[in-house]
C-alpha cells in the first residue's frame, strides 16, 4: 500500500522523484532493511479493530494495520496518523515535510 501511496503522489506532484518512479521502486526496495509484506488475513483483520473513529481513508487504515500486526513503527506525515500514534495505537515517527524523493 504505500507503494501505490508513493506511485500516486509522484502522478499528482504532490512528492518529485529524481528518477522515474520504477527506478525509484528499484533503487529503495534494496535498501537494508526494506521489504515487501503481503496483505495477510491477520493485517486484514487488524483493521476491523482499529476504532471507528480511525482515519477514514482505506489505504491509511490498511498502513496502520500492517504497522500493529507487524510491530513496525510508521513513519509519516499524516496528521491523523500520528494522533492515533500518540495514543498508543502503534509507534509512529513524524516524517520530514521535504517533498523531494531521492
Amino acid at each position: 500500500m504505500s507503494l501505490y501511496e508513493v506511485a500516486n503522489a509522484a502522478s499528482r506532484g504532490r512528492v518529485q522523484l529524481h528518477r522515474s518512479l520504477e527506478d525509484w521502486f528499484a533503487a529503495n526496495l534494496t535498501k537494508p532493511g526494506v521489504r515487501i509484506l503481503d496483505l495477510t488475513p491477520a493485517i486484514a483483520l487488524e483493521t476491523a479493530k482499529l476504532p471507528a473513529t480511525f482515519h477514514g481513508d482505506p489505504g491509511d487504515r490498511l498502513i496502520a494495520a500492517t504497522a500493529r500486526s507487524e510491530k513496525l513503527t510508521l513513519v509519516t506525515h499524516d496528521k491523523e496518523l500520528l494522533r492515533f500514534g500518540k495514543k498508543g495505537m502503534f509507534p509512529a515517527l513524524k516524517a520530514s515535510k521535504k517533498r523531494i524523493v531521492t
